[in-house]
């Protein structure tokens, strides 16, 4: 399971920025193996999963692939306990990980960068939208729930 380890900003040195460009930050993710996934991302983009991340969510899918031949064709994950389950879906079959509230944010810049295009998340109150165009601009929205109906 991947980790979020740090964020540096990515303003150093003597390059500039070209016009209109987005800042980029440098993202650090870590493994239990102690490997380490290391991608630039931009500041609305990380600004965008840490608000979604910070809170309570009940469910969130991740779906829409950037590409056909993306390995999963969507992920739902869910609040089981005081953690989360995801569950990957391939065209076939299923692939289930579990891991802790603190490791949500990890997960989802792991497994939303570069891969899919549209996150929805609940929690008790709100839904919450997350698109990212192809040239990775992103809006993210939040709406009032006014009916939430709990699986029996």
């Amino acid at each position: 399971m991947w980790k979020l380890k740090q964020i540096f900003d990515g303003e150093y040195g003597c390059e500039e920025r070209q016009p209109g460009e987005k800042e980029k930050c440098l993202v650090i993710l870590a493994n239990e193996e102690g490997e380490e996934k290391t991608f630039e991302a931009n500041e609305d983009w990380i600004a965008a999963i840490e608000k979604l991340s910070a809170n309570p969510l009940m469910k969130i899918i991740i779906s829409k692939p950037m590409a056909k031949d993306c390995q999963y064709k969507k992920i739902v994950v869910e609040k089981k306990g005081d953690g989360y389950q995801a569950a990957k879906y391939t065209e076939k079959q299923v692939f289930h990980d579990n891991f802790g509230a603190e490791d949500l944010q990890g997960f989802l810049m792991e497994a939303i960068h570069d891969t899919f295009l549209q996150v929805n998340a609940w929690d008790e109150k709100r839904e919450y939208s997350l698109l990212i165009s192809k040239t990775q601009s992103q809006s993210i929205t939040g709406r009032k729930i006014i009916f939430w109906m709990r699986d029996r």
